[in-house]
């Protein structure tokens, strides 16, 4: 007998780098990127194309965020 808990997990995981500690999940709020521990959100752009995206397509949308992430700066008040 397969749990209700068992399907959904398998269907959570949608793609899988062995190599590059790299995994495709699906979430709430759509298909989303875990790198090394850390969440990254995929452009809408790719997700009608999750299962065929390439290890260094995902690694420029990482790659991407981090730079994004870098140039928010919180100003404090005076």
């Amino acid at each position: 007998m397969i749990h209700k808990k068992h399907v959904e997990e398998e269907e959570r995981h949608l793609k899988k780098f062995e190599d590059a500690d790299l995994e495709i999940l699906n979430g709430r709020y759509g298909p989303y990127i875990v790198y090394k521990g850390t969440n990254y959100r995929l452009p809408k752009v790719m997700h009608d194309r999750v299962k065929s995206l390439t290890l260094e397509e995902c690694l420029q949308v990482v790659n991407g965020q981090v730079e994004k992430a870098g140039a928010k700066t919180a100003r404090r008040k005076k």
